[in-house]
């Protein structure tokens, strides 16, 4: 009897919840529509600018990658060259390519908060700079006994690769608008790519 209670009690109280979960899915339908109303109704992408010289802004990029590559394999070629002037194993002479490679696991982290931090201008100074003080400090290391000195500038110049990879997306984003921003982030992945000199054997091959 005390179950048949209970069972009648329950049938009863079903019209009430479902009253009050009816009320509170319209109340909350009618409060997601009034935000949704509130959104703005003009697209974001109306109110970005672009500039022309965004253009030339990209060839100097390219320019970069270029210098920068230059500074990364210009060993390879005459890596039997290099054992010899420099009384060396082939170990060394390919791990003065090898500093970017193992520059960039290193510090892609880094580059990628400092990227946030402080900016993309900021960043493609040092680049630049990390460029022209490891090109110096290579040629200091031009006599045999300081091939030390190629690895140190190897390495120095090894900050701008990570911060050179890191950066198109970026570049893109802030320098061009959407319907661009594909175009020329394949450019810069082509030009880190195809702008890197190679060995005259390979490319016969």
């Amino acid at each position: 009897r005390v179950v048949n209670v209970m069972v009648d009690a329950f049938h009863d109280s079903l019209p009430l919840m479902n009253d009050l979960s009816i009320k509170t899915s319209l109340n909350g339908s009618a409060k997601h529509r009034a935000g949704y109303d509130a959104l703005p109704t003009q697209p974001l992408v109306d109110d970005i600018r672009s500039y022309r010289r965004r253009w030339p802004v990209l060839v100097l990029l390219c320019v970069n990658v270029l210098l920068l590559n230059l500074n990364w394999v210009f060993f390879s070629p005459i890596s039997d060259v290099v054992m010899c002037y420099y009384r060396t194993s082939t170990f060394w002479a390919n791990a003065v390519s090898m500093c970017y490679m193992v520059a960039y696991i290193v510090l892609v982290g880094p580059v990628a908060w400092l990227l946030q931090r402080v900016g993309l201008r900021v960043c493609m100074v040092i680049a630049t700079a990390s460029i022209a003080i490891g090109a110096w400090i290579k040629f200091a290391g031009t006599d045999p006994q300081y091939f030390w000195l190629i690895i140190a500038g190897q390495l120095v110049a090894a900050i701008a690769n990570a911060i050179e990879w890191s950066a198109p997306s970026l570049f893109s984003s802030v320098w061009f608008p959407p319907h661009q921003r594909a175009t020329v982030t394949a450019i810069l992945g082509w030009s880190s790519a195809e702008l890197c000199p190679r060995n005259p054997d390979s490319a016969q091959r």
